[in-house]
Protein backbone atom coordinates (compact mmCIF):
# COMPACT_ATOMS: atom_id res chain seq x y z
CA UNK A 1 0.00 0.00 0.00
CA UNK A 2 1.27 3.22 -1.11
CA UNK A 3 1.99 6.00 1.80
CA UNK A 4 -0.36 8.62 0.41
CA UNK A 5 -2.88 5.82 0.34
CA UNK A 6 -2.09 4.73 3.85
CA UNK A 7 -2.71 8.69 5.30
CA UNK A 8 -6.08 8.93 3.44
CA UNK A 9 -7.06 5.50 5.42
CA UNK A 10 -5.44 6.84 8.60
CA UNK A 11 -7.54 10.33 7.88
CA UNK A 12 -10.64 8.67 7.53
CA UNK A 13 -10.32 6.27 10.44
CA UNK A 14 -9.41 9.12 12.77
CA UNK A 15 -12.16 11.32 11.25
CA UNK A 16 -14.72 8.28 12.35
CA UNK A 17 -12.97 8.28 15.98
CA UNK A 18 -13.71 12.43 16.06
CA UNK A 19 -17.80 11.61 14.53
CA UNK A 20 -18.60 8.27 17.23
CA UNK A 21 -15.89 10.47 20.18
CA UNK A 22 -18.30 13.59 19.39
CA UNK A 23 -21.55 11.58 19.74
CA UNK A 24 -20.08 10.25 22.82
CA UNK A 25 -19.39 13.48 24.19
CA UNK A 26 -23.09 14.95 23.46
CA UNK A 27 -24.26 12.10 25.98
CA UNK A 28 -21.98 12.67 28.68
CA UNK A 29 -23.40 16.36 28.70
CA UNK A 30 -26.64 15.11 28.39
CA UNK A 31 -26.54 12.60 31.41
CA UNK A 32 -24.27 15.36 33.21
CA UNK A 33 -27.42 17.81 32.94
CA UNK A 34 -30.48 15.60 32.78
CA UNK A 35 -29.36 12.48 35.68
CA UNK A 36 -26.83 14.62 37.09
CA UNK A 37 -23.96 12.03 36.47
CA UNK A 38 -20.50 13.22 37.45
CA UNK A 39 -18.89 14.66 34.30
CA UNK A 40 -15.77 12.33 34.25
CA UNK A 41 -13.50 13.44 31.66
CA UNK A 42 -11.39 15.91 31.22
CA UNK A 43 -11.69 18.51 28.29
CA UNK A 44 -9.79 21.12 26.70
CA UNK A 45 -10.41 24.70 27.78
CA UNK A 46 -11.43 25.97 24.30
CA UNK A 47 -14.48 22.75 24.81
CA UNK A 48 -15.09 23.82 28.50
CA UNK A 49 -15.67 27.44 26.90
CA UNK A 50 -18.24 26.26 24.02
CA UNK A 51 -20.20 24.12 26.46
CA UNK A 52 -20.26 26.75 29.64
CA UNK A 53 -21.51 29.66 26.37
CA UNK A 54 -23.06 27.39 23.53
CA UNK A 55 -24.11 24.23 25.36
CA UNK A 56 -23.58 20.64 25.09
CA UNK A 57 -24.72 20.01 21.21
CA UNK A 58 -22.19 22.95 20.15
CA UNK A 59 -18.91 21.53 22.08
CA UNK A 60 -19.84 17.93 20.98
CA UNK A 61 -20.79 18.93 17.62
CA UNK A 62 -17.29 20.44 16.73
CA UNK A 63 -15.92 17.62 17.65
CA UNK A 64 -18.16 15.44 15.33
CA UNK A 65 -18.43 18.13 12.43
CA UNK A 66 -14.45 17.87 12.68
CA UNK A 67 -14.65 13.77 12.10
CA UNK A 68 -17.37 14.21 9.35
CA UNK A 69 -14.87 16.59 7.13
CA UNK A 70 -11.87 14.70 7.91
CA UNK A 71 -14.17 11.36 6.90
CA UNK A 72 -15.33 13.17 3.79
CA UNK A 73 -11.87 14.16 2.80
CA UNK A 74 -10.01 10.80 3.09
CA UNK A 75 -13.17 9.61 0.62
CA UNK A 76 -12.36 12.64 -1.44
CA UNK A 77 -8.97 12.18 -2.20
CA UNK A 78 -9.28 8.54 -2.82
CA UNK A 79 -11.71 9.08 -5.36
CA UNK A 80 -9.44 12.08 -6.74
CA UNK A 81 -5.88 9.70 -6.67
CA UNK A 82 -8.39 6.91 -8.81
CA UNK A 83 -9.19 9.75 -11.22
CA UNK A 84 -5.88 10.52 -11.70
CA UNK A 85 -4.48 7.42 -12.16
CA UNK A 86 -7.17 6.25 -14.43
CA UNK A 87 -6.16 9.58 -17.07
CA UNK A 88 -2.77 8.85 -16.48
CA UNK A 89 -3.15 5.12 -17.86
CA UNK A 90 -5.32 6.39 -20.60
CA UNK A 91 -2.67 9.66 -21.76
CA UNK A 92 -0.09 6.81 -21.61
CA UNK A 93 -1.70 4.75 -23.79
CA UNK A 94 -0.45 4.81 -27.59
CA UNK A 95 -2.06 7.57 -29.58
CA UNK A 96 -2.97 6.90 -33.52
CA UNK A 97 -3.33 9.07 -36.31
CA UNK A 98 -4.97 7.37 -39.52
CA UNK A 99 -4.28 8.60 -43.43
CA UNK A 100 -6.74 6.46 -44.82
CA UNK A 101 -8.92 3.39 -44.08
CA UNK A 102 -5.64 1.07 -44.44
CA UNK A 103 -3.21 3.13 -43.00
CA UNK A 104 -2.28 4.51 -39.50
CA UNK A 105 0.60 5.55 -37.46
CA UNK A 106 1.47 5.85 -34.05
CA UNK A 107 2.09 9.27 -32.39
CA UNK A 108 5.51 9.55 -31.16
CA UNK A 109 5.75 13.52 -30.08
CA UNK A 110 3.39 16.28 -28.99
CA UNK A 111 3.18 19.53 -30.66
CA UNK A 112 1.84 22.37 -28.59
CA UNK A 113 -0.45 24.72 -30.80
CA UNK A 114 2.26 27.13 -31.59
CA UNK A 115 4.13 25.10 -33.16
CA UNK A 116 1.70 22.98 -35.40
CA UNK A 117 0.60 26.99 -36.82
CA UNK A 118 4.57 27.18 -36.72
CA UNK A 119 5.25 24.46 -39.17
CA UNK A 120 2.14 25.20 -41.25
CA UNK A 121 4.14 28.48 -42.15
CA UNK A 122 7.16 26.75 -42.92
CA UNK A 123 9.40 26.14 -45.65
CA UNK A 124 12.25 24.26 -44.63
CA UNK A 125 14.31 22.20 -47.30
CA UNK A 126 13.74 18.40 -46.77
CA UNK A 127 16.39 16.63 -46.97
CA UNK A 128 17.20 12.54 -47.55
CA UNK A 129 19.94 10.62 -45.57
CA UNK A 130 20.99 8.96 -42.33
CA UNK A 131 22.65 11.15 -39.46
CA UNK A 132 25.24 10.02 -37.75
CA UNK A 133 27.63 10.67 -34.65
CA UNK A 134 30.52 10.37 -33.83
CA UNK A 135 32.37 11.20 -29.66
CA UNK A 136 35.12 13.65 -29.38
CA UNK A 137 37.29 15.37 -26.66
CA UNK A 138 40.47 17.56 -26.70
CA UNK A 139 41.15 16.40 -23.24
CA UNK A 140 42.93 12.79 -24.49
CA UNK A 141 46.41 12.64 -26.42
CA UNK A 142 46.97 9.78 -28.30
CA UNK A 143 50.51 8.22 -29.39
CA UNK A 144 49.19 6.31 -32.15
CA UNK A 145 46.98 6.93 -35.16
CA UNK A 146 45.78 3.05 -34.28
CA UNK A 147 45.08 3.78 -30.80
CA UNK A 148 41.54 2.27 -30.07
CA UNK A 149 40.68 5.74 -28.04
CA UNK A 150 41.41 8.04 -31.29
CA UNK A 151 39.67 5.22 -33.69
CA UNK A 152 36.22 5.41 -31.83
CA UNK A 153 36.40 9.30 -31.49
CA UNK A 154 38.30 10.05 -35.03
CA UNK A 155 37.12 7.45 -37.44
CA UNK A 156 34.14 5.09 -36.37
CA UNK A 157 30.89 6.67 -36.07
CA UNK A 158 26.95 5.27 -35.37
CA UNK A 159 23.66 6.16 -35.79
CA UNK A 160 22.41 9.28 -34.12
CA UNK A 161 19.54 7.45 -32.17
CA UNK A 162 21.36 4.20 -30.98
CA UNK A 163 21.33 4.51 -27.81
CA UNK A 164 24.83 4.56 -25.56
CA UNK A 165 24.87 1.41 -24.02
CA UNK A 166 24.70 -0.18 -27.24
CA UNK A 167 27.53 1.42 -28.67
CA UNK A 168 29.79 -0.45 -26.31
CA UNK A 169 32.17 2.26 -26.11
CA UNK A 170 34.04 2.98 -22.74
CA UNK A 171 31.93 4.65 -19.70
CA UNK A 172 33.75 7.71 -19.97
CA UNK A 173 32.65 8.61 -23.54
CA UNK A 174 29.59 9.33 -22.44
CA UNK A 175 30.77 12.66 -20.59
CA UNK A 176 32.27 13.37 -24.35
CA UNK A 177 30.66 15.43 -26.85
CA UNK A 178 28.23 14.30 -29.26
CA UNK A 179 28.79 15.43 -32.41
CA UNK A 180 25.68 15.02 -35.41
CA UNK A 181 26.39 15.22 -38.53
CA UNK A 182 25.25 14.00 -42.52
CA UNK A 183 26.66 13.21 -45.57
CA UNK A 184 27.02 15.46 -48.52
CA UNK A 185 28.30 13.20 -50.84
CA UNK A 186 27.44 9.54 -51.96
CA UNK A 187 27.59 7.22 -48.78
CA UNK A 188 28.73 4.24 -50.94
CA UNK A 189 31.94 3.93 -49.71
CA UNK A 190 30.65 4.27 -45.69
CA UNK A 191 31.29 0.50 -44.55
CA UNK A 192 29.96 -0.80 -41.07
CA UNK A 193 31.29 -3.45 -38.55
CA UNK A 194 29.17 -5.45 -36.32
CA UNK A 195 29.85 -4.79 -32.86
CA UNK A 196 26.62 -6.55 -31.32
CA UNK A 197 23.40 -8.39 -32.83
CA UNK A 198 22.30 -6.00 -34.97
CA UNK A 199 23.82 -3.02 -34.02
CA UNK A 200 26.62 -1.51 -36.29
CA UNK A 201 29.67 1.09 -35.88
CA UNK A 202 30.80 2.70 -39.44
CA UNK A 203 33.44 4.29 -40.98
CA UNK A 204 34.20 5.77 -44.32
CA UNK A 205 36.38 3.93 -46.62
CA UNK A 206 38.66 4.99 -49.41
CA UNK A 207 41.05 3.52 -51.53
CA UNK A 208 41.00 0.78 -48.84
CA UNK A 209 41.94 3.08 -46.00
CA UNK A 210 39.65 4.47 -43.81
CA UNK A 211 39.58 8.43 -43.30
CA UNK A 212 38.83 10.56 -40.40
CA UNK A 213 36.38 12.01 -39.86
CA UNK A 214 37.89 15.13 -39.36
CA UNK A 215 39.24 14.94 -43.22
CA UNK A 216 35.56 14.52 -44.36
CA UNK A 217 34.52 17.92 -43.04
CA UNK A 218 37.66 19.29 -44.36
CA UNK A 219 37.00 17.75 -47.77
CA UNK A 220 32.82 19.48 -47.53
CA UNK A 221 32.00 15.58 -47.68
CA UNK A 222 29.88 15.86 -44.23
CA UNK A 223 28.01 18.61 -42.54
CA UNK A 224 27.45 18.74 -39.25
CA UNK A 225 24.34 19.35 -37.47
CA UNK A 226 22.12 18.88 -34.31
CA UNK A 227 18.37 17.02 -34.26
CA UNK A 228 16.52 19.75 -32.53
CA UNK A 229 14.31 18.51 -29.62
CA UNK A 230 10.96 20.39 -29.48
CA UNK A 231 9.71 19.39 -26.18
CA UNK A 232 10.55 22.51 -24.37
CA UNK A 233 10.82 24.71 -27.15
CA UNK A 234 8.37 27.28 -28.57
CA UNK A 235 8.62 28.54 -32.22
CA UNK A 236 10.07 32.09 -30.39
CA UNK A 237 13.02 30.20 -29.63
CA UNK A 238 13.32 28.89 -33.32
CA UNK A 239 13.08 32.16 -35.28
CA UNK A 240 16.48 33.28 -34.08
CA UNK A 241 18.32 30.55 -36.19
CA UNK A 242 15.60 30.15 -39.06
CA UNK A 243 18.22 30.44 -41.49
CA UNK A 244 19.92 27.04 -39.93
CA UNK A 245 17.20 24.63 -39.93
CA UNK A 246 15.34 21.87 -42.33
CA UNK A 247 13.98 18.71 -42.25
CA UNK A 248 15.74 15.24 -42.80
CA UNK A 249 13.22 12.19 -43.88
CA UNK A 250 14.11 9.35 -41.11
CA UNK A 251 11.22 6.72 -42.30
CA UNK A 252 11.65 5.02 -45.36
CA UNK A 253 7.85 5.28 -46.13
CA UNK A 254 7.97 8.85 -46.28
CA UNK A 255 8.43 10.34 -49.80
CA UNK A 256 9.45 13.76 -50.93
CA UNK A 257 8.39 14.88 -54.31
CA UNK A 258 8.97 18.34 -55.16
CA UNK A 259 9.33 19.38 -51.66
CA UNK A 260 6.03 17.97 -50.36
CA UNK A 261 5.89 14.79 -48.58
CA UNK A 262 4.01 11.24 -49.62
CA UNK A 263 3.29 7.92 -47.94
CA UNK A 264 2.00 6.08 -50.74
CA UNK A 265 -0.04 8.44 -52.86
CA UNK A 266 -1.90 10.10 -49.63
CA UNK A 267 -0.18 13.92 -48.95
CA UNK A 268 0.95 13.91 -45.57
CA UNK A 269 1.65 17.86 -43.80
CA UNK A 270 4.70 18.82 -42.06
CA UNK A 271 3.55 19.02 -38.69
CA UNK A 272 2.20 15.13 -38.95
CA UNK A 273 4.74 13.61 -40.67
CA UNK A 274 6.65 15.02 -37.42
CA UNK A 275 4.51 13.82 -34.93
CA UNK A 276 4.98 10.26 -36.18
CA UNK A 277 8.75 10.40 -36.23
CA UNK A 278 9.13 10.09 -39.91
CA UNK A 279 10.99 13.39 -40.45
CA UNK A 280 13.61 14.75 -37.90
CA UNK A 281 13.97 18.86 -37.58
CA UNK A 282 17.39 19.68 -38.34
CA UNK A 283 20.28 22.50 -37.15
CA UNK A 284 23.02 23.21 -39.88
CA UNK A 285 26.51 23.82 -37.87
CA UNK A 286 29.61 24.36 -38.53
CA UNK A 287 32.00 21.91 -39.01
CA UNK A 288 34.08 21.37 -35.97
Amino acid sequence: MSLKKESQISLMVIGTIGLFSGLFLYNKFNAFETQGEELDISLPFFLTLIYDFFGKSAASGIISLTGLIMIVSGILSINNQKKWKALQIENSKPKFISLSEDLEFQITRKLSNDLVDYFERLNFEIKEGQIYKHYWTDSLVFEKENDENFLNMAVYFWKSDLPFSETLLPETFENFQKLEFRFLTSSDTIKSEKIKNDVDKYYYEEGNKKKTISSLAEANSIEYCQIQTLDHEDSDDLRHYEDELYFVLTNPILKCRNNELYIGENAVSIEIAYAIGAIDLVRKKRNT
